[in-house]
């Protein structure tokens, strides 16, 4: 009885650790999920002035992806300002892809300036994958924060 209950603890963990709520906004392949550092749970904390590491996991990628244009905005009281942010590994492995790669986990590096007002908002984030210059697949997520 006693290793049940431990058991039931254990996954109910694993299963909130890193799994937080997002809305798809247009992405032309399925987000398995997305992760940002220090969230469990959204609305995540952002503290202003720092900056964070936000994974985002598709289901696959399509082998003809060589680099990748990101765009990320906060939308704070229906405006919307524009974040410096990269994506170093757009491939999940290394680029350019010779086959299709499931469950990459891409890393996307995002600042969030002293200059946003706390609030609730929410972070959007827009990659273009690329084959040379033509665009081969979007992912558009969407996720709740609280700028501290």
């Amino acid at each position: 009885m006693f290793n049940n209950k431990i058991c039931f603890i254990l996954a109910t963990i694993s299963f909130v650790v890193g799994d937080i709520e997002f809305m798809d906004c247009g992405s032309d392949v399925f987000v398995d999920h997305v992760e940002i550092d220090g969230c469990v749970e959204s609305p995540c904390p952002i503290v202003r002035g720092k900056t964070y590491d936000v994974y985002i996991t598709p289901v696959h990628l399509d082998p003809r992806v060589d680099s990748i244009e990101v765009e990320t905005y906060i939308q704070v009281w229906g405006a919307y300002f524009l974040l410096q942010s990269a994506c170093t590994n757009p491939c999940g492995t290394a680029c350019p892809l010779r086959q299709p790669v499931d469950m990459p986990r891409l890393k996307f590096t995002i600042e969030f300036p002293r200059t946003l007002h706390r609030n609730p908002a929410e972070l959007h984030i827009v990659a273009k994958l690329k084959n040379r210059i033509r665009i081969t697949s979007e992912i558009c997520v969407s996720v709740g924060v609280e700028l501290f």
